[in-house]
């Protein structure tokens, strides 16, 4: 698997700032669209980019097994279109960098809700250990109040609460699609969750009457194209071929770019900060998620709990 790891190396790294670089370009729109609208055209376009790859490529059509396609919307909801709305909302509260930062915290709930809902995820000393050290660097940002944002004095609660629902959307969607997507082609999947998202997220912006687009400019047009085509189309194609190819272990490795990215390309573009106790944050968190990943040769000598 190492050398999997390694193989996989460019496109791990690529995958990573583009998800990285989602958190930032989403920020940035905040000042040119309504958050909903900004979202539901997202899901439009990138819907449409899933629909141009089934009518391009042969023998490849729709799935029509009405169990898939009802799965991988409830999948779709719960994973994508609750969690990525939240996100983009906190981030009138907190910077990329901690944005990203606390999302990292969904395969640590993950791992520790899979052990009581999935027979073949059993929760070991590792796993708990690292899940705990990985806790510990979100809460010491939680609860210092930090925000990555020079512009906001003292702590406003309303970012952290908004990341609520996009951790656990996020942890039992993974929930969900290790018990009942497990054989469904992640393309498929993939498609579904971000068809449905459209269709839910669209009618709400119109029923909200979020569809005020006066104050886009030139550059909001091309973020908008840039995190539809890139960072939600294509990013999702990227994650589909590293499993494919070099598998879970390769793809999860995402998670250490992503912080990173947002992080940097945030402070570089949008002025948003990098202090002692993000960094701090981060090392915390990125330790026990790498703790959390260690398995021993002598599986024996773990034990569960």
């Amino acid at each position: 698997m190492k050398s999997n790891i390694f193989k996989a190396f460019p496109i791990i790294i690529l995958s990573g700032m583009i998800f990285g670089s989602n958190l930032v370009v989403s920020r940035y729109s905040l000042g040119q669209f309504p958050p909903l609208a900004y979202i539901s055209l997202r899901f439009l376009i990138a819907s449409i980019g899933y629909l141009g790859l089934y009518i391009i490529i042969k023998n490849r059509s729709f799935p029509k097994n009405p169990k898939v396609i009802f799965h991988a919307c409830v999948y779709g909801i719960i994973g994508t279109a609750i969690p990525l709305s939240c996100s983009v909302y906190s981030m009138k509260y907190l910077s990329s960098g901690v944005t990203s930062l606390l999302i990292t915290i969904n395969p640590v709930l993950t791992v520790l809700l899979a052990h009581y809902t999935l027979r073949d995820e059993p929760l070991t000393w590792f796993k708990f250990l690292g899940a705990m050290i990985a806790l510990l660097g979100a809460a010491l940002l939680i609860f210092r109040g930090e925000t990555g944002l020079s512009d906001i004095s003292g702590t406003n609660w309303t970012g952290y609460l908004l990341m609520v629902p996009v951790v656990l959307g996020l942890t039992l969607a993974n929930i969900y699609a290790r018990k009942f997507l497990m054989e469904t082609n992640a393309m498929d999947g993939a498609a579904i969750r971000i068809m449905i998202s459209a269709i839910v997220m669209t009618p709400l912006a119109f029923f909200t009457d979020s569809f005020h687009l006066q104050n886009v400019q030139t550059s909001g047009i091309i973020v908008l194209i840039y995190v539809s085509i890139v960072g939600t189309f294509i990013a999702f194609l990227l994650n589909f071929h590293i499993v494919k190819k070099y598998g879970a272990t390769a793809v999860s490795t995402t998670t250490y770019i992503s912080p990173v990215s947002a992080t940097i390309l945030g402070a570089l573009f949008l002025n948003e900060e990098i202090t002692i106790l993000i960094i701090i944050g981060m090392v915390i968190i990125f330790s026990g998620i790498a703790l959390m990943g260690y398995a021993p040769k002598n599986l024996k000598s773990v034990r569960h709990l």
